[in-house]
């Protein structure tokens, strides 16, 4: 599939910013809450973490009436809350949103070419410039895909009641469970705002070169790191 086909829109002319910066922090915080973004919740779910079950289930939810109406309505959780005061702080780019686009009407595939092989030898460098990171060629980590729903979690089951570390967890207090349940609620608002999540943005919409994914993404980076050194600074001194 061509990257301007893509579903979601990554490279659309309307540049949703707003909705990206917002949905990017809310799924940010909330995925730090709820110990993990969806995909990590679903590779829990297979180690026998119930908690993980419950989170899934309010992100379907929400997610589900974000985008489709309520039973007998026309309107979405996403047109109730958030169409009036946040579409219209979108932004017009014409064609496309895309940085190669942007840089070069005349050239994008070359500007897409060069821009993205830049990004590529960046990381690259960075993470070789780490020890740790050149030290971990030769272990054997599973690694992450796009994978069906109940290929993640069979999986997950599979390697845990290999390595014994299959165990049914629950929530330890109810402060556990308030803390996941807001995790839950923000990833599903915030997933579905900025069209994506870590994997979903951070990965496939940045692959593209939208803007809109690279502020999706730094917004749940900053989420995510705010979120921690507060926790980090409530356990050290509370």
């Amino acid at each position: 599939m061509h990257p301007d086909n893509a579903f979601p829109p990554y490279r659309a002319g309307q540049l949703i910013w707003a909705e990206n910066l917002l949905g990017g922090l809310m799924f940010g915080v909330g995925m730090t809450f709820a110990s993990g973004c969806g995909n990590k919740c679903l590779v829990r779910i297979g180690g026998g973490n119930l908690k993980s079950i419950m989170v899934m289930l309010i992100i379907a939810v929400i997610a589900c009436y974000m985008i489709n109406p309520f039973p007998g309505s026309d309107q979405t959780l996403f047109t109730l809350l958030f169409y009036n005061w946040i579409r219209p702080l979108a932004v017009n780019l014409c064609a496309s949103q895309d940085l190669g686009a942007m840089v070069s009407s005349e050239s994008p595939n070359s500007a897409r070419l060069f821009i993205g092989g830049l990004i590529s030898l960046l990381l690259l460098g960075y993470a070789l410039k780490s020890a740790e990171f050149r030290g971990s060629f030769d272990r054997r980590l599973l690694t992450f895909g796009v994978m069906a729903f109940p290929g993640v979690i069979a999986g997950s089951l599979l390697w845990s009641l290999l390595s014994r570390s299959f165990r049914f967890e629950w929530f330890i207090s109810f402060s556990d469970f308030a803390m996941h349940l807001v995790g839950a609620v923000l990833m599903g608002f915030g997933g579905v705002l900025a069209m994506g999540c870590t994997i979903g943005q951070g990965i496939t919409g940045v692959s593209t070169l939208a803007v809109g994914s690279f502020i999706t993404f730094i917004a749940i980076v900053l989420g995510s790191t705010l979120t921690m050194k507060v926790q980090y600074y409530k356990l050290v001194y509370e």
